[in-house]
């Protein structure tokens, strides 16, 4: 194609199952600049999908399928494609190389000696024997013919022209090789030419056969992993792929690890010509056996594609050098047995016995083995037990048990195995209990007994409670800690700290043998606690009339309050049980929830409030006072004053039961002074007992330098 940077892709449009094919740019050199020189390009890509009638692309500088995008450029190409080639990655080597100016059939254009990279200058060697090599040149001239050299043969030329507008050919080759070493691709051009030449050349690994097993048919194992008592086994031969021709000539018995005597082999039997049947004899005697493969013969065998097995180097002077050793078996013709271990209890707990049985087989015959077992249980082996009888019972199993009650739980299961010591004409052997035996923990319980009922301000107590056997103690925590804590050694000790309802949890750790027992939890209430109130410090009062009562917080003391507990007393009324000063003796106050203040961290809810208090009270006697004014007067015979006035002074609950003096106020005890009657009244006793504090008390208290309505005592 035209010089050029642009980057260049080969896709393709096949269908079908499989991965889309994928084109590895393999070499790429160029020769000149714009429609001047060429540019030579080597792709391949593993088929994955097959191509029939399909199209493959070549984008300059685009993205196929349509190459949008791209550079447009003047090219040719060839496709071919070979069978057997590695992969998915075949390339080995390659390597590139320009020139100009060409002498007629003289000139040689060389891709240059192969190498790691294309433009090394340090010559490589081919990593395998067989392999194919591609050749490539591009030309920047298409009149004349470009004939190979060093053994490689044209494939298929391919030139532009038409309306292109730069010509030029390109011309691939190939070579099959069959010995490592390091390659050219060469060409001669049959005209004269001063053009711009750029070649190259890929090498491609080939696939070789070769053996992958040789193995005695597992039919014929009788004992595993590599043990017959069988005169006669096959083994089965498989190669990589199919290889024709091969006889019991290319096969030996190893002359060192072939130790039975008389073996032999009989027949090579080829099913698909991938795999092979090979029948030895095994002789007489116990020992072992090996089949190698050896090409004995003075031939090779190759595959489809005539590559020899092994590839050619293995090869030589025409006859086959490839080897492969095969693995050694044992031959035992004693009677073989197989040992197994089971478990009377698949998930046992700690402390669980456990009965573990070998059971030993005899392979062929109809007798049962005989001899004993001895039981290794984690690298610890017990005494041989002597087999007997199975159960049920087999004519050729016969079996052996023994029992322990003391596996721990572990991180991984116990391993128990069972070594048979033959007796007899059988052969030893083994077996342990698959996937080993685990222990699972066992289980605790907790005994804690119920509560009886609390109260806020009981002193702390203390808990018990009974745990399983793991030896760790039972420890109590509160999930209620605002109304009781647990303190002390395990959380044994309880304090009220509220009322309301305490839950204590008992818990026991487990250990590796023991799980945790099951938490149990305890509630029980914390009632509030009775206060009791009473009035104090003798409230008193001058007599009023009425039996009312005033109180201060100071009038009120409180029983059972708890540590630094208090409240404060807002109620500020009372009632005496009498108004009268001779017979009130007590203050009763009724109390409700808002006449309570609580003091510091006090916590009312703790309490169950009191309703009443009542105590001692006083009621002291009123004072009564009565003034006498009188004015002198002319001498007339009389004891009469006109002119003398009284004033009273009573309080407001009596004005009813006072019967004034005349000249007093109008309204007795209201103050106003008004003399509204003139003198001649008298101070008397009102309509009952109510008024006799008064009456007793103040008779005296009216007074003048005379008597008072004839009265010489001033009552």
């Amino acid at each position: 194609m035209d010089p050029g940077t642009q980057s260049v892709g080969v896709s393709d449009n096949a269908t079908g199952s499989g991965s889309a094919n994928f084109y590895s740019k393999d070499a790429d050199v160029t020769n000149g600049t714009g429609t001047t020189g060429v540019r030579t390009l080597v792709f391949s890509a593993p088929v994955t999908r097959a191509l029939s009638n399909n199209t493959i692309t070549i984008c300059s500088g685009g993205t196929g399928p349509s190459c949008s995008g791209g550079t447009a450029a003047n090219m040719a190409a060839t496709f071919f494609y070979s069978n057997g080639i590695v992969s998915p990655s075949p390339k080995d080597l390659c390597h590139t190389a320009t020139g100009s100016g060409i002498t007629k059939n003289t000139t040689v254009l060389s891709s240059g000696t192969t190498a790691t990279s294309c433009t090394s200058s340090t010559p490589a060697t081919t990593s395998q024997a067989d392999e194919l090599l591609v050749g490539a040149l591009g030309l920047d001239d298409h009149g004349g013919n470009l004939a190979p050299g060093n053994s490689f043969t044209n494939l298929a030329t391919s030139q532009n022209g038409g309306g292109a507008s730069h010509t030029f050919q390109v011309q691939p080759s190939y070579l099959v090789v069959k010995a490592t070493g390091q390659y050219a691709a060469t060409w001669t051009y049959n005209q004269d030419s001063s053009r711009r030449w750029a070649a190259a050349i890929v090498t491609y690994k080939i696939v070789f056969p070769t053996i992958s097993s040789i193995a005695m048919d597992p039919a014929d194992i009788t004992t595993s992993p590599s043990t017959t008592n069988k005169n006669s086994v096959n083994f089965n031969v498989t190669f990589s792929e199919a290889v024709f021709g091969v006889d019991d000539q290319d096969f030996a018995l190893d002359s060192t690890n072939t130790t039975v005597s008389g073996a032999s082999i009989t027949s090579v039997t080829p099913n698909d010509n991938i795999h092979y049947t090979v029948a030895v004899n095994t002789g007489t005697g116990n020992g072992t056996i090996q089949l190698n493969y050896h090409e004995g013969d003075t031939d090779y065998h190759m595959d489809i594609n005539n590559i020899p097995l092994g590839g050619s180097d293995y090869v030589a002077n025409g006859v086959g050098t490839y080897s492969f050793t095969g693995p050694t078996y044992t031959v035992s013709k004693s009677v073989a047995t197989s040992t197994t271990v089971s478990s009377s209890n698949i998930s046992p707990t700690y402390g669980d016995s456990v009965t573990f049985t070998a059971k030993v087989h005899a392979v062929s015959g109809s007798t049962a083995p005989s001899g004993s077992v001895t039981f290794t249980i984690d690298g610890t082996a017990g005494a041989p037990v002597i087999l007997g009888a199975c159960s049920p019972t087999s004519t050729t199993d016969a079996c052996a048990s023994t029992s322990t009650s003391s596996l721990t739980v572990g991180g991984s299961a116990h391993n128990v195995a069972a070594d048979y010591t033959h007796t007899g004409s059988f052969t030893d052997s083994s077996g342990s209990l698959s996937g080993g035996q685990t222990v699972g923990q066992a289980t605790q319980t907790i005994t804690f007994n119920a509560f009886s009922g609390k109260t806020y301000g009981d002193g702390p107590f203390g808990l018990s409670a009974t745990g399983g056997d793991s030896g760790n103690a039972v420890t109590f925590s509160s999930t209620t800690t605002g109304v009781c804590t647990a303190s002390g050694t395990n959380g044994s000790t309880v304090t009220i700290v509220a009322a309301g309802s305490c839950s204590i949890k008992a818990s026991q750790a487990g250990n590796a043998n023991y799980s945790a027992a099951p938490d149990v939890t305890r509630s029980f209430s914390v009632a509030a606690k009775n206060l009791t109130a009473s009035i104090i410090n003798n409230p008193t009062k001058i007599y009023d009339g009425n039996s009312s009562a005033t109180l201060t917080s100071a009038n009120f003391s409180l029983s059972g309050l708890v540590g630094s507990d208090n409240f404060t007393v807002t109620k500020a009324a009372g009632t005496y049980n009498s108004k009268d000063v001779a017979t009130a003796t007590t203050v009763t106050a009724s109390l409700a929830l808002g006449d309570f203040t609580a003091l510091g961290s006090t916590v009312a809810t703790n309490y169950t409030l009191p309703t009443t208090a009542s105590g001692a009270g006083t009621i002291t006697t009123a004072p009564l006072t009565a003034t006498l004014t009188a004015a002198d007067k002319t001498y007339d015979g009389t004891t009469t004053e006109p002119n003398a006035s009284m004033s009273c002074s009573l309080l407001r609950g009596q004005q009813r039961r006072v019967q004034h003096l005349a000249g007093c106020d109008g309204e007795p005890g209201d103050g106003d002074g008004n003399d509204e009657r003139g003198l001649g009244g008298q101070l008397h006793a009102g309509r009952g007992g109510d008024d006799d504090e008064f009456n007793q008390r103040h008779r005296h208290r009216a007074h003048h330098d005379g008597a008072v309505d004839g009265h010489p005592d001033g009552q």
